[in-house]
């Protein structure tokens, strides 16, 4: 899979969009831009054109006493995109580490453990946190989800706003509950290939993350086996292909021409 293609939150192409700029606030960014201009929008959202025809959601923010437009980054494909990044180096890594262990043990091991432990952490750790951050952008803001508790003398109905629902329903609840109810669409419905990759990785993630000391003999052995056996690119191209099911031509790789 090539690299995707790097967008901005809310980008708008301004001949595709027929935007009328009149009707929004606009702020033209080209080579003679002067930033000074900036300081009177602090703390406002604000809509930049660049160049390019490209229409971007942005703010102005003070650093180091000089006011910059900084545009609104889509968080879910930076992690997605970073994940992407480490796919690359886990193979390699991957043979550099098997060929010192089928060496004598020399101390020259440590920059090969360390080295493919880290792109693989990096890649389970954000490819996990795009899937989260992607079911929260879903999430439209005026939904709430009822959740009935029951107990042995009382039922009571408890209504979750869209912040409460991020901050405090499961993966599993809001992946397999919460999204088809608020999208109307069910990546889970029915076991896949795709759907299994993705509990995989759950799995995977959740390892690290509450990484736990078991008291036996041979420690943290889960940690090793499944990063080692995982299959990286094909949970990679199954997170794609489950964005793209409830946004179509999210995921897309870059014609670019590049690597990264």
């Amino acid at each position: 899979m090539k690299h995707i293609e790097k967008r901005f939150l809310n980008q708008k192409d301004l001949g595709e969009a027929k935007v009328q700029e009149d009707k929004l606030e606009v702020i033209h960014i080209k080579e003679d831009f002067d930033p000074k201009i900036l300081k009177k929008y602090k703390n406002k959202l604000l809509t930049f054109r660049t160049d390019q025809n490209i229409l971007i959601e942005g703010f102005a923010h003070n650093v180091d006493g000089r006011y910059y437009m900084f545009p609104i980054p889509d968080p879910t494909l930076i992690y997605f995109h970073t994940a992407q990044i480490s796919l690359k180096y886990i193979k390699s890594e991957r043979k550099k580490l098997l060929e010192k262990l089928g060496q004598n043990m020399s101390e020259g091991i440590i920059n090969e453990v360390f080295n493919f432990y880290s792109v693989t952490s990096s890649f389970v750790i954000f490819l996990f946190t795009s899937i989260e951050s992607f079911m929260n952008q879903q999430i439209p803001d005026n939904y709430s989800y009822k959740k009935t508790e029951i107990t042995k003398r009382s039922k009571t109905i408890i209504e979750y706003s869209k912040q409460q629902i991020q901050e405090y329903i499961d993966f599993k609840t809001k992946m397999t509950i919460i999204l088809p109810d608020a999208t109307g669409k069910d990546f889970f419905k029915h076991t896949t290939s795709n759907t299994q990759y993705i509990d995989g990785l759950k799995d995977f993630r959740d390892g690290i993350i509450h990484t736990k000391d078991s008291g036996a003999p041979i420690k943290y052995d889960f940690f090793v086996q499944k990063a080692l056996s995982f299959k990286y690119l094909e949970a990679l191209e199954a997170v794609a292909n489950f964005m793209n099911h409830y946004k179509p031509g999210y995921i897309v790789e870059c014609n670019c021409g590049k690597d990264y």
